[in-house]
């Protein structure tokens, strides 16, 4: 069975790049991609079991942090690997305090990751499989767009706009 891998990052070339890159290191991984908070927790709900995810602390409609602590109350043996350009110390420690299993600062090594999911997976895979998360409600009203939510449950949607922020990333292998 394969190692699936969720990465979630705004920036397109990052992603692509990145999940490109660890392709040619691990050939037999599944990468899932997901550019925002919503779009990641589709993949993490409805997209099968999960290895490990990869998730970038700024996404424009909400916080990889709070996203990682949904991951892990959901399936708390996760890893998840947060990166980050910003202040590395002030997230380090948030990281640590919600429970991820490790953080790089932009710009990373790509194999440093390879090798961070590898260790993480291989001591998951010594323990029985956990059971695939359960969708809290507003995700499963996200596959059936007909179901209606509570007003008190419903959030605000952002449109993000990819084209409107360049950004120039260097990656070295």
């Amino acid at each position: 069975m394969p190692t699936t891998l969720l990465f979630v990052d705004d920036h397109p070339t990052l992603a692509k790049v990145t999940t490109q890159f660890m392709g040619e290191i691990r050939p037999e991984w599944r990468f899932l991609v997901a550019r925002t908070c919503a779009e990641a927790r589709m993949k993490f709900y409805f997209q099968g079991i999960l290895d490990a995810a990869v998730v970038d602390v700024d996404l424009p409609d909400g916080n990889g942090l709070d996203l990682l602590s949904e991951f892990k109350a959901s399936r708390p043996k996760l890893p998840v690997i947060i990166i980050s350009g910003n202040d590395p110390a002030a997230i380090h420690q948030e990281v640590i305090a919600r429970g991820g299993h490790s953080f790089f600062s932009k710009p990373f090594s790509v194999l440093a990751i390879v090798d961070n999911i590898e260790m993480a997976i291989s001591t998951l895979r010594d323990k029985p499989q956990a059971a695939a998360a359960k969708p809290p409600e507003a995700a499963r009203a996200l596959k059936n767009p007909f179901t209606l939510i509570p007003r008190s449950k419903r959030k605000d949607i952002v449109v993000y706009d990819p084209k409107a922020a360049a950004s120039n990333w260097f990656f070295f292998k």
